[in-house]
């Protein structure tokens, strides 16, 4: 077990890094095409198919990037189903302020399956002018020269689909941010890793290239109307034929615009649901790729062989992973996160990192999706059947907004109180799960013996008798922190839990704990004194009361040494980490006061005014009455 946790590890490390490479070499520099500068006669003609229905958010400028692309001979057909689409009058515009453009409109469906996309586009399919088509979806647009570099990909010797990488931007919603940390770092890893490694297709739809005559010999496109996710089994089929799949450096920017926090989990259900019938094994192993189940195996199996503290190693694959992913968001994004962004960009990733496993146990025990108002049925061979129209209403976004392809700042007021609450309650009861596994199973010894019981008893009597002295004393004379944390019953419970902890062993995370070694930094006196004991209190609580010394500890060896000095590296980033969520918590509370101290004064202020204006209607009405006299 601790072989397969670890190799499972090196596994994912070398995915990761893979990635990362390919992305430097990649997506730093995107150079021009040759196919561009060719005389059209020379050039293989593109028909660029672009599906349609309702108002995606940026769909003016997303419908725009197909008449600038920078290639001699291409046409654009547009599918609509509906005559009364609203989409219909942003086309019209768009064909009059580019004339010189070959583009057309195609309105109406034809059936050939259940798939509301394949029966949109079916029409446009069978009349397209050319060979090579570029299917690419309503919600994302492209820079002007990623036709002409596809083109040369596509060119090369056994290649029979390019595709693109989907690139999340504009959120502006919370909602919208987890789906950016989503598609922009996981999905991205993944994406990139698996397409440069080569194991098998993996294709996502919303923007491919591939050719007409290729997709004829597996049945045409009215072949895939029988399932959902259509582009992944094109793509494989054409895999299955011998061609290969290539990527170009160019990104397909996806907009999100105002997405909610329901509707991304249920994109993401959906996803999850949808690939459970068309790449089981992908999606059996999937939760094993997700940073805390791959974090807390590994932490096993570094114990195992190693002896390093679970806790300890798993904080320390935490910060690795998460960099990993800032790294891979920055090359992507082509920009450098901003220090205002980092606090929002960590709080959206940590909460996409903690709802992934629950997530996914939802979506495996369910066999429905939603999508366009319609709700399917997924049957175990892939395909799917109508069941009712979905009751859950479309919002309508706008589509007559400029592109920015600038990801929006992420406003750190999204970060709350109980959000931080939430991340320290996760990480403490890992702290227990992990603390009460290995004490159950170290040398198959129970965890606690009679005489640990015995000292146990008389330290709790001791600290009731230290507690109450210590409450006569002080009275209401309590600091200005812990007095804010007594409103958070999460903190005040983790207090309780650290303070026994530390009564039982004198240390944390295996570094003792005891005021010399804190007085010398004001700051971490301050974080230490609302979780520690006292020096005496950790003297007399730590070792029996028949001992007035503590026990020698055994002398380490030379093989213990390495292992120790790893162990005590990941026990600082431990610290460190602790240290960050206190942190937090003492810069909201510091908000919170600030708020309360300008409130107040305003509330003086207001009165002192008020105050003087008595006065001066007081001293007006006493001249008015010493005239009148007068």
């Amino acid at each position: 077990m601790g072989f397969a946790t670890l190799g499972l590890s090196i596994a994912l490390g070398l995915f990761i890094a893979g990635d990362e490479l390919k992305v430097w070499c990649c997506y730093s520099k995107l150079e021009r095409s040759k196919s561009s500068q060719l005389p059209p006669d020379k050039t293989e003609g593109v028909s660029i198919i672009r599906p349609l229905k309702g108002l995606d958010c940026n769909l003016y400028e997303n419908l725009a990037s197909s008449f600038r692309q920078d290639y001699p001979k291409f046409e654009i057909i547009f599918s609509v189903a509906d005559e009364n689409d609203p989409a219909i009058k942003i086309v019209k515009d768009l064909i009059k302020k580019y004339p010189k453009v070959d583009a057309r409109l195609t309105i109406g469906e034809r059936r050939v399956g259940v798939n509301p996309k394949i029966n949109n586009i079916i029409r446009s399919y069978e009349s397209a002018k050319y060979d090579i088509l570029w299917v690419k979806d309503s919600n994302v647009y492209v820079d002007p020269g990623c036709l002409s570099r596809s083109i040369d990909k596509l060119n090369q010797p056994n290649v029979g689909l390019v595709h693109h990488l989907p690139f999340a931007v504009r959120p502006d919603t919370f909602g919208s941010e987890l789906e950016m940390i989503f598609l922009n770092t996981m999905h991205a890893k993944m994406y990139l890793s698996i397409n440069f490694i080569g194991p098998d297709s993996c294709v996502v739809g919303k923007s491919c290239v591939y050719r007409k005559s290729d997709l004829e010999k597996v049945g045409g496109l009215k072949y895939f109307g029988k399932y959902m996710a259509e582009d992944n089994l094109l793509a494989r089929e054409l895999w299955r034929m011998g061609y290969k799949h290539a990527m170009t450096g160019d990104l397909a920017y996806q907009p999100l615009g105002s997405t909610s926090s329901i509707d991304y989990f249920m994109r993401r259900s959906r996803w999850t649901r949808i690939r459970k019938y068309t790449v089981t094994a992908a999606t059996v192993v999937e939760p094993f790729t997700e940073s805390i189940v791959c974090g807390l195996c590994s932490a096993y199996g570094f114990n195992l062989l190693w002896n390093i503290h679970p806790l300890n190693f798993f904080a320390f694959h935490l910060i690795t992973w998460f960099m990993f992913d800032l790294a891979l968001f920055q090359a992507l994004s082509k920009r450098i996160v901003e220090v205002e962004d980092i606090r929002g960009f960590i709080m959206a990733w940590a909460i996409r990192e903690i709802t992934a496993l629950p997530l996914y146990l939802y979506s495996i025990a369910g066999s429905t999706v939603d999508w366009r108002d319609t709700t399917y049925l997924l049957n175990s061979d892939a395909t799917v059947a109508i069941v009712s129209p979905s009751k859950r209403k479309q919002h309508s976004l706008s589509a007559i907004t400029p592109p920015n392809t600038q990801t929006r700042r992420m406003s750190s007021s999204n970060v709350h109180p109980w959000l931080v609450s939430i991340l320290s309650s996760i990480i403490l009861a890992i702290d227990i799960v992990l603390d009460i596994l290995l004490k159950s199973q170290r040398n198959g010894k129970p965890s606690e013996s009679k005489t640990e019981k015995k000292e146990e008893k008389h330290r709790n009597i001791r600290k009731r008798r230290r507690k109450n002295d210590a409450d006569e004393t002080n009275g209401n004379s309590s600091d200005e922190r812990e007095m804010a944390n007594q409103d958070d019953p999460i903190l005040s419970a983790a207090g309780r839990y650290l303070r026994s902890s530390l009564g039982r062993t004198s240390s944390y995370l295996g570094v003792p704990y005891n005021e010399d070694e804190t007085d010398s930094s004001p700051d971490e006196s301050n974080f230490l004194s609302n979780q520690c004991l006292s020096d005496d209190e950790q003297s007399t609580s730590s070792y029996p009361p028949s001992s007035s010394s503590p026990p020698h500890s055994s002398p380490i060896n030379d093989a213990s040494h390495k292992r120790s000095l790893l162990n005590e590296i990941l026990r600082s980033v431990s610290i460190g980490l602790s240290m960050h969520l206190q942190n937090e918590k003492n810069v909201i509370e510091g908000h919170r006061r600030e708020r309360r101290s300008s409130i107040s004064v305003a509330r003086e202020s207001l009165e002192n005014s008020g105050g003087e204006r008595v006065r001066g209607r007081s001293m007006s009405i006493n001249v008015l009455t010493s005239q009148e006299s007068y």
